[in-house]
């Protein structure tokens, strides 16, 4: 779920994306639209824990799906994603 906050009030929105596998043992997640409908053109930021940007794609299709952190070291990282008008933020660890 995601909070949104509007006209005072906060209210719960259905994840509209998902990250599969959340742990990964070897820093590799793929991006999963729930609707089975992935965008033509969607983006994404990652972050580790700590704020730092490691990559941004301004213009993902649906080949840009995989989230490969394998050059990372283990730890939480942060996925925002761009798609419709719509933000969410995903957590990811790797161990």
């Amino acid at each position: 779920m995601t909070t949104v906050a509007g006209s005072g009030r906060i209210r719960k929105m259905a994840t509209q994306v998902q990250l599969l596998p959340t742990l990964s043992e070897d820093g590799r997640s793929y991006l999963q639209f729930v609707d089975g409908q992935t965008p033509a053109e969607f983006s994404y930021t990652i972050y580790h824990s700590n704020g730092q940007q490691l990559r941004h794609l301004a213009k993902a299709t649906a080949q840009d799906q995989e989230i490969d952190l394998s050059n990372q070291p283990a730890g939480m990282y942060l996925v925002r994603v761009e798609y419709n008008g719509k933000v969410e933020v995903l957590k990811m660890i790797k161990r």
